[in-house]
This record gives C-alpha cells, structure tokens and sequence, in this order.
C-alpha cells in the first residue's frame, strides 16, 4: 500500500468516529417544504428525481401507472386543519401522495392514509380521496419541486413541477372559522365573534359588511378594542376624519378604564389619518 494511500485511510478514520453511521448520499436528495396559509400550516417532504436528459412521461415514468410523486420514500402531504383541496375536503393530518400521469385528459393526483411503507408500496385499499386534476406546460424544471403560489389569507395553490410539466392543486383553509374560535376564547364568545369577523372581513371581504360586524362588537361591549377596529375600517374606506373620532374616543375609553391604557398605535394611526386630511378631523 502506497503511503498515500495510508495517510488518506488513517485521516478519513481519524475524521469519523468510530460507531458513527455515515449518511446515505441519495440520488433523489431530500427536500421538505413548510407554507401557513391564514393559520393553517401545511408542509410536505420528498425526494427530488433529476430528469438527466431521460424522457420522463411516457418513458422513465409509463402513463396510467402509479408514481410515488418522488423518489425513495413516500412523498407525504400534512396539514394542521381540515382544508379543501380542489373541491375535495381532508381531515387534519398526514397523507400519502401519489400521482397517475394521462396520456389524454386529467392526471389523478391520489391521497392515501398508508405513510409507514416505502415509497413504491402502494395499497389502494387506504385512497382516501382521488382528485383530477389538468397538468399544465411549465419552463424546465431539471429537478423535481413543490411550490406555494396565489397566497391569500385562506388559499393557496400548491404546484408539483417536474420536467415540463406542472400539477396545480387549490387548498383552501379555515382562516374565517379558526380565527373566529380563537377571538372566542380570548374575548368571549358573543363579542369574539363579531370582532373576528369584522377582522376578517377588513381583510379580506367586504368593507360595509366588516363595519356592520364592528358595530355589532360595539353594541355587546363599547370598549378601547372595538372603538379602535371600527376606526380602523373607517380608514380603510376613506373616512379618514370619522376614524380620527373613533379613535380618539378609543383612547378616551381606555384610559379611563386603566389609566396606564398604551396609545402608541392609536397615535401612529391619528397622525397618519391627519396627514391624509391635510391637517383637519
């Protein structure tokens, strides 16, 4: 043995401790994706298959067959909510994902609650839902991949891309119904009800129907909270000289309520609705 040789054996020995297990160096490496959308948290984790210049639909992987939707292990889906997805409704959890390529038509795209066995070893007999869904033409994508995009506050649409191909599925999530329960419990039920769906609506729906929540907050309970989101939709319908109001009053509630009340963000919001008054309530 050359003493090359022998340096480069007793350095990679020194290098790993003895016992230690090296890590397999997959092929197909390792990813895993996380997103929230609203208050819903979904991640995925896969294995990512290069295309190498091998023709893949119709070649590596035959139409009408199974494909595990990656490499190596299962490529599994979790979500923290029930959600929607393309118009089919899930159970929180963790499913197993699997895709059937069409020649012609819809590919399916199936979700399956087996998640232990490897990523080759379908059992049809757990399918919890099978969905068509219309592949799309994509730039080249070398490596396989999932994405978000088109976030919003209670969907997204998350893209399986590879080669040139892409699948989009539509997840909606109960960003209305979870943020409604969780203002339940932190301001009771009646008046949480109608200060999340005056939030909610601010954001994300109708400004008259936010106002017409807020109002109905303000009459179960006319506090510094209820005051300063009414002000709020006002502004963000223009009124800016009806929100200064409003939030003045809000201040004046709170702090005679606690007399150590924080007006910072009040404040902010009346300089700046002044400012967009020119100076003038």
């Amino acid at each position: 043995m050359s003493r090359r040789i022998l340096v480069a054996l007793t350095f990679f020995a020194l290098a790993v401790p003895l016992g230690a297990q090296v890590p397999p160096l997959r092929v197909s490496p390792y990813a895993e994706i996380k997103q929230r959308v609203g208050l819903t948290d979904i991640g995925i984790v896969y294995h990512r298959p290069g295309v190498k210049g091998r023709v893949i639909w119709g070649g590596l992987q035959k139409y009408n067959e199974v494909w595990r939707a990656g490499a190596n292990e299962p490529t599994l889906i979790t979500w923290s909510d029930s959600v929607t997805v393309s118009g089919t409704r899930f159970s929180p959890g963790t499913y197993r994902m699997v895709v059937i390529p069409r020649q012609d038509g819809p590919w399916t795209v199936v979700f399956n609650s087996e998640v232990k066995s490897w990523g080759t070893v379908y059992d049809s007999t757990y399918d919890v839902a099978r969905i068509g869904v219309t592949p799309m033409e994509v730039p080249h994508e070398e490596w396989m991949s999932f994405a978000f995009t088109d976030l919003t506050a209670q969907s997204a649409s998350l893209v399986l891309r590879w080669e040139k191909v892409g699948l989009p599925l539509q997840i909606t999530v109960p960003t209305a119904g979870k943020y409604a329960t969780l203002a339940r419990s932190a301001y009771g039920a009646a008046i949480g009800t109608s200060m999340a769906q005056a939030r909610y609506l601010m954001d994300n729906g109708s400004l008259a129907d936010a106002e017409k929540a807020a109002d109905q907050a303000g009459k179960i309970e006319e506090g510094a909270g209820t005051l300063r989101l009414k002000s709020e939709i006002l502004a963000r319908q223009g009124k800016y000289a009806d929100a200064i109001k409003m939030a003045e009053k809000a201040i004046a509630v709170g702090k005679s309520a606690n007399p150590r009340f924080v007006t910072t963000a009040l404040d902010t919001f009346i300089k700046e609705w002044k400012e967009k008054t020119g100076g003038k309530k």
